[in-house]
């Protein structure tokens, strides 16, 4: 296979997955909806108030 017949292949397949992906979500929608570091500081800070609590708990035994 010679690199023009590469380049076709190439670009009739970015043409074929573009084509499945019309009227979905815009991308940076997409991306920033599911990613899941989102609310990372909310759950670090939370996950980090439970475990202060269950070693106080811990020490209080």
């Amino acid at each position: 296979m010679n690199f023009k017949t590469q380049l076709q292949n190439r670009n009739e397949e970015i043409v074929r997955l573009k084509s499945l992906l019309e009227g979905g979500r815009p991308t940076g929608e997409a991306i920033n909806r599911d990613c899941c570091y989102k609310n990372i500081d909310n759950k670090m800070g939370s996950l980090q108030d439970e475990i202060s609590m269950l070693k106080r708990e811990k020490n209080t035994l």
